[in-house]
């Protein structure tokens, strides 16, 4: 457990993430999160879709991947940031833009998420999604509201053990 108000540790975060990853929504997907603390480059959620499947392909014809699975990754990643931000409280993804640069070719997608500005219960967000090569294709702002404070491990494992609460 957790003291009202502090930061999570990169373990607190690797548990809950491995909680998170075993969502049917997340195993629908084939999306897996990720939390990475770095005081160099700034604290960060990673969400990651390993193979791409052929049904989320399909921008223009081509088989880049799909523009409403990138908004998908986008949204589980402003999301996300929420649990960067102590306390932990529940949130929700409540604006997004999302800026396609260039076609997410490959069979790997990688979304980077990270807090700009935190006010008392929105959080502002900004991530970028790059395909296999590690090129940038989609960069996004989005919003986050926040609402009440939760336990890590009741919000871990949820009631029924389901995760979330």
């Amino acid at each position: 457990m957790t003291e009202r108000g502090t930061r999570l540790t990169q373990q607190q975060l690797d548990a809950f993430a491995a909680a998170r990853n075993s969502l049917a929504v997340c195993e629908y997907f084939g999306f897996k999160i990720a939390f990475h603390l770095d005081e160099s480059e700034g604290d960060c959620v990673e969400i990651t879709l390993d193979d791409v499947k052929p049904g989320q392909r399909g921008g223009l014809g081509t088989s880049a991947v799909n523009g409403g699975v990138l908004a998908a990754i986008f949204d589980f990643a402003v999301g996300y940031a929420a649990t960067l931000a102590p306390p932990l409280r529940k949130s929700a993804t409540v604006q997004l833009s999302l800026n396609l640069e260039s076609p997410v070719l490959g069979d790997f997608v990688r979304c980077t998420a990270r807090i700009g500005k935190q006010a008392r219960n929105i959080l502002f967000v900004s991530a970028e999604i790059a395909d296999e090569h590690g090129k940038v294709c989609a960069r996004g702002t989005g919003m986050c509201a926040l609402g009440p404070e939760v336990d890590l491990e009741e919000w871990t494992r949820g009631k029924d053990g389901q995760v979330g609460p």
